[in-house]
C-alpha cells in the first residue's frame, strides 16, 4: 500500500441509476461517460471501491422488501419507495457475477481501465463470512458451510435455516456477528472447511484479473477464536487450522487487502497479512469522545498506525455533514488528513448530503448538497495532496497547560519531510482552547561558502509560521518555541495549519 492513500466508495448500483437517470438512458459501468469518470479524477483518488457488483441473491431481495424494520430508513431515504426500488443487500449475494444492474465481466473490465488511465486502483468486495441462501454451492458444495443438527436447529431456530432435498434435509447456519441477530438472508460460510477455503482461494485468482484489491466485509469474523466463540458448540473443540486470513492472503499477496474490522482484532489482522484495517475507534473518539481520548488512542505503535483506514462516515455510518455538523466538521476533515493511514471517503459525502441511504435501495431522492462543503472538501484535499503530508513524517506532539485547563481540548502533530515542516492543531471542542506546543523541526541550518570552506551561518532567531488555511503569518522566537513551546489559542472548532520556516 502506498503511503497515505485515499479510497473512495461508490454505491455502484445507486451511481449508475442516477446516471441513467442523468442521461435518459441505461449506464452500464462500460458506458459510463468520461465526464463522470473525470469528476473521480478531481480529488485524485488513490482507489475507488465499487460496492456492491456481485449479484445480489433473489431471495435476499425478497426478504429486504418485507423487512418491516428497515422501512424507517427507506422511507427516509425514498419517500414513496416501492418493491421495484429494493434490490436486496450487496452484503447477500448469489455469485461473483456481476450484477446485470452493473453490466457485465467486460463492463468491469473497462470501468478498471477507465480508472487506471486516472490513476486509481480499483477495489471490490470480497464477502467471506457468508452468502445468500440461493448461492451454488448450498447445493453443489455443502461442505463449504456450517451446519448443525436437527437438535441445534430446534433449540435455536433463529439461528439456522432448514434446505431440504431429495435425499435429506440439512441445517445450515446464518451468517451472524456474534453481537447481533443473524442475517436472515444469508447462509454462514465454514472459515475451518478445507472445502471452502480452497474455493475462495480460487476465487480470489480468478477474481483478482479484475481489480486491485478487496475490501474484506467483517473481516474479523474469520479468526479462529473469533470464529469458535460464535459458533460454540457447533464447531469442533479441539486444534484450530491455521488462520483463514494467513492462508488465504498468503495466497495473493501482491493485492491490496483492506479489513473491515471491529472489537481491537486490527493488530491482529494486520500481523496476518492485511494491507489495511478500518479503524472504528478513531471514528467514534473523533465524533463522540474528547481530544484526550484521541491522543491517546492515535499514541500507538507508528507501523500499526499508517495501516489504519481512518473515515468520517461510510455507508454504515451517519452522514459526516449530518453527525459533525458545518462548524466542527472542518476541523474534524483537518485531523482526518493529519493522521496517518489511509482515508476513505464515501458517495455523497463531498457534496454534503445528510441522509445516509440504505445499501438495499437503487435508488434515492434527489438532492443538491451543499456548494460550501463541497468547496471545503476541494480546499482540504488539496492542502494536504501536498508531498509533506503524504510522504512525510509524522509525530503526535502534546499540548501544554497555561493554566486554564483548554489544552486538553488540542490534538496537534507535525509533518516533515526534506526540509519542510507543518504544524497542525486542531480544536474539537464547543469552547476556546489554548496551550503551548514545543517542537523542533529537523530542518538544518543554513551554510553559506566563503573564503576557506563552507561555514554554517548563525542560526536564525525565530520561526515563521504561516497558516495555510487562512493565509495569516505569525513570528515567534525559536528559543521560547523550544523550550518552553509555542501558544496556540484556537477558536471552537477551529485548526492551524502552518508551514514552518525558520527567519
Amino acid at each position: 500500500m502506498i503511503a497515505n492513500p485515499t479510497l473512495y466508495e461508490i454505491n455502484t448500483v445507486l451511481w449508475l441509476q442516477e446516471l441513467s437517470d442523468k442521461y435518459s438512458k441505461r449506464i452500464t459501468l462500460g458506458t459510463v461517460p468520461s465526464r463522470e469518470w473525470d469528476k473521480i479524477k478531481k480529488y485524485k483518488f488513490d482507489y475507488v471501491w465499487l460496492m456492491g457488483v456481485w449479484k445480489r441473491s433473489v431471495a435476499g431481495r425478497k426478504i429486504a422488501q418485507q423487512a418491516t424494520e428497515m422501512f424507517g430508513a427507506y422511507n427516509e431515504a425514498l419517500p414513496g419507495w416501492s418493491d421495484d426500488d429494493i434490490a436486496g443487500s450487496p452484503y447477500s449475494i448469489q455469485a461473483y457475477d456481476p450484477d446485470p444492474a452493473v453490466g457485465d465481466w467486460d463492463a468491469l473490465e473497462k470501468a478498471r481501465q477507465q480508472l487506471d488511465r486516472r490513476g486509481a486502483g480499483l477495489i471490490l468486495d470480497l464477502i467471506p463470512n457468508h452468502t445468500g441462501i440461493d448461492h451454488p454451492w448450498v447445493k453443489k458444495n455443502p461442505s463449504n458451510y456450517l451446519q448443525g443438527t436437527e437438535a441445534n436447529a430446534h433449540e435455536h431456530p433463529e439461528l439456522f435455516f432448514p434446505v431440504t432435498t431429495a435425499a435429506d434435509t440439512r441445517f445450515f447456519a446464518k451468517g451472524r456477528d456474534p453481537y447481533f441477530p443473524p442475517w436472515n438472508d444469508t447462509l454462514q460460510l465454514n472459515y475451518f472447511s478445507a472445502s471452502y477455503r480452497g474455493a475462495i482461494k480460487r476465487l480470489v485468482r480468478k477474481l483478482s484479473d479484475f481489480c486491485d484489491g478487496f475490501r474484506c466485509d467483517m473481516a474479523m469474523l474469520g479468526l479462529n477464536e473469533v470464529f469458535s466463540r460464535t459458533w460454540a458448540g457447533i464447531v469442533p473443540a479441539g486444534a484450530h487450522p491455521t488462520e483463514f486470513w494467513e492462508e488465504i492472503i498468503g495466497s495473493s499477496p501482491k493485492l491490496l487487502w483492506i479489513a473491515e474490522a471491529y472489537w481491537n482484532t486490527e493488530w491482529k489482522l494486520q500481523q496476518l497479512g492485511f494491507s489495511a484495517t478500518y479503524d472504528k475507534v478513531f471514528y467514534d473518539r473523533v465524533r463522540w469522545k474528547s481530544a484526550t481520548d484521541i491522543n491517546a488512542h492515535l499514541r500507538a505503535d507508528g507501523a500499526f498506525q499508517a495501516r489504519l483506514v481512518r473515515f468520517l462516515e461510510n455507508h454504515d455510518e451517519t452522514r459526516a455533514l449530518a453527525a459533525f455538523g458545518p462548524e466542527r466538521l472542518r476541523a474534524a476533515l483537518v485531523l482526518l488528513f493529519s493522521v496517518p493511514g489511509c482515508k476513505l471517503f464515501h458517495q455523497g459525502q463531498l457534496e454534503g448530503r445528510t441522509v445516509r441511504i440504505p445499501v438495499q435501495l437503487v435508488r434515492a431522492a434527489g438532492g443538491l448538497g451543499d456548494r460550501q462543503i463541497e468547496a471545503l472538501y476541494s480546499e482540504v484535499f488539496a492542502l494536504f495532496r501536498k508531498p509533506v503530508f503524504r510522504d512525510g513524517d509524522w509525530t503526535l506532539l502534546e499540548a501544554t497547560d497555561v493554566g486554564d485547563g483548554t489544552a486538553q481540548h488540542l490534538v496537534s502533530c507535525l509533518h516533515t519531510f526534506n526540509k519542510e515542516t507543518a504544524l497542525i492543531v486542531v480544536n474539537l471542542s464547543s469552547g476556546w482552547a489554548q496551550g503551548r506546543i514545543r517542537f523542533q523541526p529537523p530542518e538544518v541550518d543554513k551554510v553559506t561558502r566563503k573564503r576557506g570552506g563552507a561555514q554554517p551561518k548563525s542560526p536564525e532567531t525565530s520561526y515563521l509560521l504561516v497558516d495555510e488555511i487562512t493565509g495569516e503569518r505569525f513570528v515567534r522566537d525559536r528559543s521560547e518555541t523550544e523550550s518552553l513551546g509555542l501558544n496556540v489559542l484556537l477558536e471552537p472548532h477551529q485548526a492551524h495549519v502552518f508551514n514552518v520556516k525558520r527567519s
